[in-house]
């Protein structure tokens, strides 16, 4: 509770037992004042740090490989990419070459994928490309040599 003299309105020194606050301005000697919490989610990509009776809730900005896809959430931590790069990806196709990779975001997970008919997979960028004029390819199985389309 408040003490002393001075012309000062601080009751708390601890909001612990104020639902939904957390205590700002807090002085040793005066206390200090309960203040409604006014972060309790966040946006798609970024994490909630919760907020306390000591402080307001923040939200941080998943970092590089990891995502976050909801708004107006609750979520403590970001969620890893399932997919980390093309290597990744590759080694889960029927054929080496034949998966390509998406990197993901804050807000979306990376994916890894066929290259769809008409296309190839490059396997140096895992990226699908555009068959050459006059060739073609039926997808989902596309190798990685362009002459193979």
């Amino acid at each position: 509770g408040f003490s002393g003299s001075a012309c000062f309105n601080w009751t708390y020194v601890s909001c612990d037992e104020v639902p939904d606050t957390f205590l700002i301005a807090p002085n040793a000697s005066f206390g200090g004042a309960c203040q409604n919490w006014t972060v309790t989610s966040c946006d798609a990509g970024f994490a909630l740090y919760p907020p306390t009776s000591a402080n307001d809730g923040e939200c941080n900005e998943c970092s590089y490989g990891y995502f976050q896809p909801d708004d107006n959430a609750a979520v403590e931590s970001c969620s890893p990419w399932s997919a980390h790069d093309v290597t990744f990806c590759q080694s889960r196709g029927a054929d080496v070459f034949e998966v390509a990779f998406e990197e993901g975001n804050t807000t979306a997970d990376s994916i890894c994928f066929y290259c769809p008919a008409g296309q190839y997979i490059d396997n140096q960028t895992g990226v699908c490309m555009d068959c050459s004029a006059g060739r073609f390819s039926h997808g989902a199985n596309a190798s990685h040599v362009n002459f193979e389309c």
